[in-house]
């Protein structure tokens, strides 16, 4: 009896083992898709940000000529140059995305 017992164990084994390993192969015979976007949109996003951050930066250069108080001028060119390498970052992307447009063609 407790023969019998042990083979059907047994046998619920190995159907529980081949199942999951024909799960497995399916799993890795499947070929993931890569999404990526196109990259014009790429260089209008950084185009944007570039504008943006140009006339924040501009901005803040405008407020720090005009504030008289040492707290604002600290403040202000504090922000100015942040802004200005931000802006001078998108702009080193835009130029990358631009050079990789070129050499696609």
């Amino acid at each position: 009896m407790l023969n019998k017992m042990a083979k059907k164990f047994a046998r619920k084994n190995k159907v529980k083992r081949k199942v999951l390993r024909v799960s497995k192969k399916s799993i890795l015979m499947r070929k993931p898709v890569p999404r990526t976007p196109p990259r014009v949109n790429k260089i209008g996003f950084a185009l944007k940000n570039l504008f943006l951050f140009l006339i924040l930066t501009l901005l803040s250069y405008l407020l720090l000529k005009i504030s008289t108080n040492q707290f604002l001028i600290t403040f202000f060119s504090l922000l100015s140059s942040i802004l200005a390498f931000v802006s001078l970052a998108f702009l080193i992307v835009l130029l990358i995305f631009l050079g990789l447009r070129l050499m696609r063609k």
